[in-house]
């Protein structure tokens, strides 16, 4: 068995802060979003995607490489999946 640094030693007997993770949509999974019916946009960090959810179901991604390209490819897609069109001014 190989000496620990003293540093580290005793560090199995530490114990650490209990993690929680943050109630939001950003960090639920796939599966919690629909289960909870979640509708909005959530900020998928490691698929590097805006995802554009509907009752529970992921309707649009937008990467990130599409918003720096456009930076108006997420209100596009928003447009898209909604019928949003450009209201004209009444007369």
């Amino acid at each position: 068995m190989s000496k620990l640094n003293p540093i580290l030693q005793g560090i199995r007997q530490q114990r650490t802060e209990e993690f929680r993770r943050p109630d939001h949509n950003d960090f639920m999974t796939t599966s919690e979003l629909a289960k909870c019916r979640f509708s909005g946009v959530r900020d998928n960090v490691l698929a590097s995607q805006y995802e554009i959810w509907v009752a529970g179901k992921a309707e649009v991604t937008v990467t990130y490489l599409a918003v720096a390209a456009d930076p108006l490819a997420l209100t596009k897609a928003y447009s898209e999946l909604f019928g949003i069109t450009k209201a004209s001014p009444s007369s």
